[in-house]
C-alpha cells in the first residue's frame, strides 16, 4: 500500500486538479484573446477597406494638379539641377558653387532641349495625371506624374534611334 497517509494523497490529488484545471482555464482566456484580437484585426480591415480607402481616394482627386500647372522646362531643370534627389545621393549638388553652376547648366539644357519644340500628352487615370514630354531633339521621353498638388519626376526613356515616328 501507500506510505503516505490518506490526507495527504487527497491534497496532492487536489493540488493536481486545481493546476489542471487553472491550466485550462488559461489555455481558454488565451484563445478568447486571440479571437478577440483577430476580430479587432479583422473589423478595423473593414473599416479601413470601407472608409479609409475611399477617403483616401477621394484626397487625391481633389488634389491632383491641373494640366495648365505643368511647364515642361521647369520641371526639365528641377530634375536635371537635382532638386529632387535625396541627401545622400553622390550626385547632389554641395555647397553654394557646385549648386549655381547645377543651376546654370540645368538652365542652359532644359532650353536646349526644348529649343527644338516638345509635345506634352496627358493622360488622366483614376486619382492622378500622367504627363509624358516627347523630346525630338533629345531623343528623349520624359514622364511624371501629377498627385497630391504636385509634379513627380518618374523617369525618361532614350527613344530607339531606328524607330521613326
Amino acid at each position: 500500500m501507500s506510505s503516505q497517509p490518506p490526507s495527504s494523497t487527497a491534497a496532492a490529488a487536489q493540488d493536481q486538479i486545481a493546476q489542471a484545471s487553472t491550466l485550462f482555464l488559461n489555455s481558454i482566456g488565451v484563445l478568447f484573446s486571440m479571437f478577440a484580437f483577430s476580430f479587432w484585426m479583422t473589423a478595423s480591415i473593414q473599416v479601413f477597406s470601407t472608409i479609409g480607402i475611399p477617403l483616401f481616394c477621394l484626397y487625391l482627386i481633389q488634389t491632383c494638379p491641373p494640366q495648365s500647372s505643368f511647364n515642361a522646362r521647369t520641371q526639365m531643370k528641377r530634375v536635371l539641377s537635382g532638386e529632387d534627389l535625396p541627401d545622400d545621393d553622390p550626385n547632389k549638388p554641395r555647397g553654394m558653387l557646385s549648386k549655381g553652376f547645377r543651376n546654370i547648366t540645368s538652365t542652359l539644357a532644359s532650353t536646349a532641349a526644348t529649343a527644338g519644340g516638345y509635345t506634352e500628352t496627358f493622360m488622366n487615370i483614376f486619382v492622378a495625371r500622367i504627363v509624358k514630354v516627347d523630346l525630338p531633339v533629345a531623343n528623349l521621353e520624359m514622364y511624371w506624374i501629377g498627385a497630391a498638388g504636385t509634379w513627380y519626376y518618374w523617369g525618361a526613356v532614350e527613344k530607339d534611334a531606328n524607330k521613326r515616328d
